[in-house]
């Protein structure tokens, strides 16, 4: 074995390529770490700006279940809603529904005149009215011939009701 003698100094020439091979080393490894950062770096970026996406995501997926129970308790209201309002308006569709003629009874009434019966009997309307006047029946006979609803509006019966002290009036009239 050779010995070594580290008290001596090495020889410029093998000083040089020590230095030499040790710039080539650190210049070898900062290419390395600058290529590896290259390629390395926006692969952790994308990671860190996924994670941090999947993390905003969830949190506001917390609440997706109670969310759909409101939406599909609201959707099944709304399909009730419909199916009554569907009914509703075949009921005032249908030619049977005597809501039109009773809503041009009622506007025809006025003031002072109380609707006491109405009776339908297929094409025949019987109504009686409590009136103060025999002149409140008169105007409501003449609002109600007005209307396209009745036909032959006549005036069957008028007298006077000693408990109220008003006319009680029956009119019979003819329905289209």
């Amino acid at each position: 074995m050779k010995k070594v003698n580290f008290i001596t100094t090495l020889s410029p020439q093998k000083q040089h390529a020590i230095h030499r091979w040790f710039m080539v080393t650190i210049f070898l490894v900062l290419c390395s770490l600058i290529v590896s950062a290259y390629f390395v770096v926006p692969q952790l970026l994308t990671y860190f700006t996924l994670h941090k996406e999947v993390k905003e995501l969830r949190i506001a997926t917390q609440e997706y279940g109670t969310r759909v129970k409101e939406k599909d308790a609201l959707k099944t209201e709304h399909d009730q809603m419909h199916v009554r309002t569907k009914k509703i308006e075949q009921y005032n569709d249908t030619p049977k529904n005597p809501h039109a003629h009773i809503a041009a009874i009622v506007q025809a009434c006025g003031d002072g005149v109380t609707l006491e019966a109405i009776k339908f009997n297929k094409k025949e309307c019987e109504l009686t009215l409590l009136c103060p006047t025999s002149e409140h029946a008169t105007v409501f006979m003449k609002r109600l011939s007005a209307s396209e609803l009745f036909t032959n509006v006549k005036l069957v019966s008028l007298q006077h009701d000693t408990q109220t002290k008003q006319l009680r009036c029956v009119i019979k009239s003819r329905v289209r």
